[in-house]
């Protein structure tokens, strides 16, 4: 199984031990993001979900660390949910590191990471109606619109739409982009 993808930006890796991914956390819930809001469990509620997390298989949740390819930094985290013959990801990019196309790419090379290494079909993943940048990452990954659920999440002091989206395997076999990262 391969567990680090690298593209011309960005590699994503499994964190290296629990100081590195706590590091990454404590910044992450110091920078709430505009739009989904802050925080709701602190770094020490999530030390104990670090081993559930590192681990690689279907059963479940784990993360990624986004590793900045010029400098080795970390910028960032994908979560990944694999379930069955679909999965979710989600990306968080730290504040400094945004709109450089770190989240697209890291979102690119989670999907090549799923495809090979479990038999899906799908692969989702949400964000909110009024995130313009989010939705049009995700559009940039391929992913394709699957619809809205009306005023579903709290966020900044009102509920907001979260739109949902899709990218299949048949749609990534496609894409030329899996052609061009490294494996290892």
């Amino acid at each position: 199984m391969y567990t680090t993808y690298t593209g011309p930006q960005v590699r994503i890796r499994p964190f290296r031990d629990l100081a590195e991914w706590d590091s990454l956390a404590c910044i992450g819930i110091d920078e709430p993001g505009e739009h989904w809001g802050p925080w709701f469990e602190s770094v020490q509620q999530n030390r104990p979900l670090f081993n559930d997390y590192s681990g690689m298989n279907e059963q479940k949740e784990y993360c990624m660390a986004i590793e900045e390819i010029s400098t080795g930094r970390l910028v960032g985290e994908e979560n990944i949910h694999p379930h069955r013959l679909g999965a979710w990801l989600g990306t968080h990019v730290l504040e400094g590191h945004r709109r450089r196309g770190y989240g697209v790419e890291a979102k690119l090379l989670a999907a090549c990471l799923l495809f090979d290494n479990f038999p899906l079909e799908n692969i989702f993943a949400v964000t909110l109606a009024g995130h313009s940048r989010a939705i049009r990452g995700l559009q940039l990954c391929g992913m394709q619109p699957l619809g809205c659920e009306a005023t579903s999440y709290f966020s900044a002091g009102r509920y907001a739409n979260r739109v949902y989206f899709n990218l299949s395997r048949t749609a990534w076999l496609a894409m030329d982009y899996r052609h061009r990262v490294h494996r290892s």
